[in-house]
């Protein structure tokens, strides 16, 4: 399937982009790398995301990779990607598991 960005997406990885490049370029070519291959992975594994239950649309569903959150939905015969953000520093986007732990 064919996997297009919307402009708030585009415009995260345009801006992470930068910032990362004025502070270490290595760590932007990095970036974009992974960008495009969790594009690649969602373009031949549309399903691979979760359906979020805390989405305020129906239908989106989150694909976590390289620790940033990439929300999609399917539209027609592509995959627009509503958002991406950094997963870092924010909660857990799976079932609480903390009551089965066990030391």
């Amino acid at each position: 399937m064919r996997v297009r960005l919307s402009p708030n997406a585009l415009h995260y990885v345009k801006q992470e982009g930068q910032y990362l490049r004025q502070h270490s370029p290595s760590a932007a070519n990095a970036f974009a790398q992974r960008m495009k291959q969790a594009m690649a992975d969602l373009s031949r594994f549309s399903q691979a995301g979760f359906e979020d239950e805390q989405s305020t649309f129906p239908g989106v569903r989150r694909l976590v990779r390289h620790g940033y959150w990439i929300d999609y939905m399917f539209r027609g015969d592509m995959i627009w990607v509503t958002a991406i953000s950094s997963s870092v520093n924010t909660p857990l986007a799976t079932p609480d598991d903390r009551a089965d732990f066990e030391l």
